[in-house]
């Protein structure tokens, strides 16, 4: 005689059960890991926005810095700079932040940011204000800051 029943499989409902439980678990996994990578898409989003608009207001402050005199224009969309070496012109077109540069060797137009949308500088040739909106997909940021020449 035997002394207990000895199991060798698994029946029908237990195996049903078991893809039930792993179609569930396999789902909320997923469903964690497309909410995590959208986030972070977003988050990243707006690291470059945030990182672009400081760049841009870091250059600005550095050309003010180094200014003989300052210039800002009557609606307030440009800033001209003059400087002991060179005259720079800061303004928006096109959704760019341009640097128009003259030095004794020519002139050159650059792009320093992009998706640009509002530049005003406002103040006196004492002290700049300065407000930079950048728009790029869903990230939105507007920094303003002040700038004063050190010379």
């Amino acid at each position: 005689m035997k002394a207990g029943r000895v199991d060798k499989g698994s029946t029908l409902v237990e195996v049903l059960m078991t893809l039930i439980i792993s179609s569930w678990l396999a789902t909320g996994l997923l469903t964690l890991y497309c909410t995590a990578a959208q986030g972070y898409t977003v988050l990243g989003a707006a690291v470059e926005c945030q990182y672009t608009a400081r760049s841009a207001l870091d250059q600005i402050q550095a050309d003010i810095h180094s200014a003989l005199t300052l210039q800002i224009a009557a609606d307030g969309a440009s800033l001209d700079i003059t400087a002991a070496d060179r005259y720079v012109r800061l303004y928006r077109q096109n959704n760019q932040l341009y640097r128009w540069v003259t030095t004794a060797k020519g002139t050159t137009a650059i792009p320093i940011a992009d998706h640009i949308s509002a530049l005003t500088f406002s103040g006196n040739d004492q002290l700049v204000f300065i407000t930079l909106s950048i728009a790029s997909g869903e990230c939105t940021r507007t920094l303003t800051t002040a700038a004063q020449s050190r010379l």
